[in-house]
């Protein structure tokens, strides 16, 4: 894709946290496709490694998830639905 400046020295990440000298240091992209004879479903999903590893939110809480669920991912500033999934045996 051509996106190389954030992986090295030249990267200007400062809206994203307070630590100066921000870098990222993994991508990692993944994508499914299922399809059967009651329909197509698609789902995407990037992680994004930074270094060094900003503490913005401070603990991260432990979550159970022990039934089914919904997950719906939305863009905090335009509200628009970015991911929808539902989660039938979260347990496996």
């Amino acid at each position: 894709m051509g996106i190389t400046d954030v992986f090295g020295d030249q990267a200007n990440l400062s809206g994203l946290a307070e630590e100066k000298n921000l870098t990222v240091s993994e991508v990692v992209h993944q994508a499914t496709l299922d399809v059967n004879e009651v329909g197509v479903y698609a789902g995407a999903i990037t992680r994004i490694r930074l270094y060094p590893e900003p503490l913005i939110y401070g603990a991260i809480p432990e979550m159970k998830f022990n039934r089914p669920f919904m997950v719906i991912i939305t863009e905090r500033n335009a509200e628009n639905l970015l991911f929808i999934g539902k989660i039938v045996n979260p347990i496996i």
